[in-house]
């Protein structure tokens, strides 16, 4: 079977990098010939999300589209186009449907609620006027095969398809020695989050929470990922993110949290961040939306909490009760080498890939 990986980035971005590169060595190991082809390098992802130049986003978006119109009569020597989010973001999906008139054989994964705008952005004139409000429903309509990554975004697609599977977003264990937790040195309690700027509101959303803790025990929040204001009477730690030291920077948390909104966009969300917090056996505290819900037993292998007070409680029991935290941490453990780990959802991947063929 020869597949064709089209992508939206390289390994920098996470979507790709979980979703598809992590799994290229099974699918070796099981005589699939794989290639992939992001639209961009990761150099010039970077460049793209650091600069409000017109230009620059106008560089960005034609580049794109060259380099997809090149791949298209590619796509005809494959068994299989997996497209891996939507090729151009937002709008009409004219490069996908050429796809398919040289190969019928299409999955489409998505892993958010794409066919939203994210609430976070002004989309602006320019975006309204080219913004396809259908183009991930007119993409589910020409695969043959969709995968999503939580039971929310598989009702949405189920709406346009009647092959849909749910492969939840997976953390490769191997990168995840158990006993790698990094030993506290400077007798402060770590609330870790790793994130976006993009995502970074919904942290803000619980400062006060920090505020009350740090008034009662000596905590430093770490933010890997985003950079923001000091917070009164907190001990803050902002550091940017890194692929080479993404681990260890989870290693150094004592908790990880993952605060959202509820909302739809919030729902469609693949809780990756909260996943790669059980694997490094750090216990977590989520809010209870969409895919939080799914991976989380409230009180068994994490908390959810649903306002200030709850997450004030439940960090405090975390930081109090160090028996229920380590075991906590074993359960969540347990629960992604189970459930999560790309051991355990390869085998779905590669059934999808042989249905559709």
């Amino acid at each position: 079977m020869k597949v064709l990986f089209l992508t939206q980035t390289g390994q920098g971005g996470a979507s790709a990098r979980y979703r598809v590169y992590q799994f290229l060595n099974y699918l070796k190991q099981k005589d699939i010939e794989s290639s992939i082809v992001p639209a961009v390098s990761d150099y010039f992802l970077e460049r793209y999300y650091k600069s409000r130049s017109l230009f620059t986003k106008f560089e960005f978006y034609s580049s794109q589209v060259l380099k997809r119109l090149q791949d298209i009569p590619k796509t005809r020597k494959f068994d299989i186009v997996f497209i891996q989010r939507d090729l151009i973001i937002h709008i009409y999906p004219f490069i996908e449907k050429l796809i398919s008139l040289f190969n019928r054989r299409i999955i489409f994964d998505f892993d958010d609620a794409i066919y939203l705008y994210p609430p976070s952005k002004n989309p602006g004139f320019f975006f309204n006027l080219l913004w396809d409000r259908k183009k991930i429903e007119r993409i589910i309509k020409l695969s043959k095969h969709v995968i999503v990554a939580n039971g929310f975004l598989k009702k949405y697609a189920e709406n346009f398809s009647k092959n849909v599977t749910v492969i939840p977003t997976s953390i490769d264990l191997g990168l995840y020695g158990p006993n790698n937790r990094l030993k506290d040195t400077n007798g402060k309690i770590t609330i870790g989050w790793i994130g976006s700027q993009g995502t970074f509101g919904y942290l803000e959303k619980i400062f006060p929470v920090f505020i009350e803790l740090a008034a009662r025990y000596e905590i430093e929040l770490k933010v890997i990922g985003a950079n923001g204001p000091r917070i009164d009477g907190v001990d803050t730690c902002y550091r940017d993110w890194n692929i080479n030291t993404e681990i260890e920077d989870i290693y150094s948390f004592d908790i990880g949290i993952m605060p959202l909104t509820d909302d739809e966009w919030s729902r469609g969300k693949s809780g990756t961040k909260l996943l790669q917090y059980m694997a490094a056996g750090v216990p977590a505290v989520a809010s209870p939306v969409g895919a939080n819900t799914e991976i989380i037993k409230d009180g068994i292998n994490g908390f959810l909490a649903a306002d200030e007070e709850q997450w004030k409680e439940k960090i405090i029991a975390l930081i109090e009760e160090k028996e229920l935290s380590n075991q906590m941490a074993k359960r969540a453990r347990a629960d992604v080498e189970k459930f999560y780990s790309i051991q355990a959802n390869a085998p779905k991947l590669i059934n999808v890939l042989e249905e559709a063929l």
